[in-house]
């Protein structure tokens, strides 16, 4: 009786430490992706938000009599930043269109690894 219930255990607790040990694996990985992704959101967020800020700031300087305001002041009267805005509007989209496709190349590329680790932990688990 004590070696069929050393054979089952051993049988079960090495399928649950491999097992185990594979979602482990699993986790980890998808942990490390959505960590990636967020840094990329992140950094998305804040680029949109600087240019926001920036446009805001040339917007709102108003008549200065300093250097910088009749350099300002010279940029608005040949359209600068309209162009500058013009060009971004145009060119967003395919920034945006950019992004995702990256993303989803990242996001395919962690659906086929976690693919595989969840095979071998079925083919693991049927051992």
């Amino acid at each position: 009786m004590g070696k069929v219930i050393a054979w089952i255990m051993t049988k079960i607790g090495s399928k649950a430490v491999l097992v185990g040990l594979q979602f482990a694996g699993a986790t980890a990985y998808i942990t490390a992706h959505v960590v990636v992704l967020g840094f990329i959101l992140y950094a998305v967020k804040f680029i949109y938000d600087q240019y926001n800020a920036f446009m805001a700031f040339v917007t709102n300087m108003g008549v200065n009599t300093d250097l910088l305001g009749m350099v300002v002041n010279f940029l608005h009267a040949i359209g600068f930043f309209n162009a500058f805005n013009d060009v971004f509007a145009i060119f967003s989209p395919f920034f945006t269109a950019y992004l995702v496709y990256k993303v989803s190349m990242i996001s395919f590329s962690v659906a086929r690894s976690l693919s595989n680790e969840f095979f071998k932990i079925g083919v693991l688990w049927q051992q």
